[in-house]
């Protein structure tokens, strides 16, 4: 039998401790992103300045209706020395709104870890320029509950959104 050589231990040594290291890095990321609707609310509210700049930076400097940002690297260099919500939360996109929809513009926060198929969940929080409630379908009104029938595609959603601080709003919304 050939016997191994020390180095190759230690070089298997080193790769070992380099994986645990990122393994436990990673998890303790994971860990301390927000979850639940009250981790997000704090969230916001923790970080309510830099998140309010970083919305309003996103919301003057676009020229179009509709833009929606899938990652940091997609972001202005003006909003990304701001903040990143992207590292700090769970977001899974970023869709900045403006004209787009007659109950007012809006900078949306869509969360990951929602289902891929044509009934989902979704959640998430969104700016509100005039710090005005809305939602897909315009009608919902402060933590409750709107149904919408989407006649035609057999659709139907359920939407709710409530206020978590001036021009802030959570949502959430199920379309079965």
């Amino acid at each position: 039998m050939k016997k191994q050589s020390p180095k190759k231990y230690l070089a298997l040594a080193v790769i070992f401790i380099v994986f645990a290291i990122t393994v436990v890095h990673q998890l303790t990321a994971m860990a301390s992103r927000a979850k639940s609707p009250e981790e997000i609310k704090a969230y916001i509210t923790d970080n309510n300045d830099a998140l309010t700049a970083f919305a309003k930076d996103l919301y003057d400097t676009q020229s179009q209706e509709l833009i929606i940002y899938d990652s940091p690297k997609e972001l202005p260099k003006s909003s990304k020395k701001i903040c990143n919500p992207f590292a700090d939360s769970r977001i899974l996109y970023i869709s900045v709104e403006k004209g787009v929809h007659p109950e007012g513009d809006r900078v949306f926060f869509i969360l990951k870890d929602r289902p891929d198929d044509k009934r989902y969940y979704n959640s998430g929080f969104y700016y509100s320029p005039t710090d005005t409630i809305s939602d897909l379908y315009g009608n919902a009104k402060e933590g409750d509950y709107f149904e919408h029938d989407g006649g035609q595609t057999g659709e139907r959603s359920r939407y709710r959104s409530e206020k978590i601080c001036d021009n802030w709003y959570y949502f959430e919304e199920a379309v079965w």
